[in-house]
């Protein structure tokens, strides 16, 4: 003999009942994590980052064929591993005073290429928008010169220096506030649904069909005295 057990059936209202029940649980966690973005941002330095743009151009002549504009798009990424150097980070950081160690140089400088346009970006970040352009542009010369003793050609060309930006890159307050209050509120109601798994009250004459499997034959009112 097969007995066939309905499921239950999981309603909207079912899903939206916890969350109503336990409403200060999602709000409290929300704020919580809103709380935490503000203190980062009270305590964070903003970061700026600037960008100064190298070219790789032919020594003294004009490039006349598809052939040769292709082989200096190809030396843009072996440009872009000597710019990368241990040797060129040494060199920058002593010319330039900047009393950085490697691991905050390699953090706070990057090096991006376009093969298409033959360019790469030397991109700085630093506590203000004037030094982030004047580290950015200081060190884009420093590599050029020590790519071209490397090389043993002047190839590597400043084509843009740097210029001070506008507006910070890190902390992004409006972004961070917005993740946080996304995140909280889910995160809250996670822990309302686990609150909700938890607590084994009854509370009304669904729950004790749902969770007895016996029918409800009277219900007995609550009067305050």
């Amino acid at each position: 003999m097969n007995t066939d057990f309905a499921e239950p059936e999981v309603s909207l209202s079912d899903l939206v009942a916890p969350v109503l029940r336990r409403w200060r649980t999602v709000v409290l966690v929300g704020l919580f994590a809103v709380t935490l973005v503000v203190l980062r941002l009270v305590v964070v330095t903003p970061q700026y980052e600037a960008q100064a743009k190298l070219i790789v151009l032919a020594p003294n002549e004009a490039v006349a064929d598809l052939q040769t504009l292709q082989l200096y798009r190809n030396l843009v990424p072996a440009y872009r591993e000597i710019l990368s150097s241990r040797r060129v980070m040494e060199t920058v950081l002593a010319e330039m005073n900047l009393g950085w160690s490697p691991e905050e140089y390699r953090k706070r400088v990057r090096i991006e290429e376009d093969e298409q346009s033959q360019t790469l970006e030397v991109r700085v970040r630093a506590p203000s928008p004037e030094e982030a352009a004047r580290i950015a542009t200081g060190a884009a010369q420093i590599m050029t010169r020590v790519a071209a003793d490397i090389m043993q050609e002047e190839r590597l060309v400043l084509l843009d220096p740097a210029a001070p930006p506008e507006k910070p890159v890190s902390p992004r307050p409006l972004l961070e506030m917005a993740v946080a209050t996304v995140m909280g509120l889910l995160v809250g109601t996670g822990v309302a649904f686990a609150l909700e798994t938890l607590d084994r009250r009854i509370r009304d004459e669904a729950s004790v069909e749902r969770r007895l499997g016996l029918p409800v034959l009277g219900v007995i009112p609550h009067i305050d005295l």
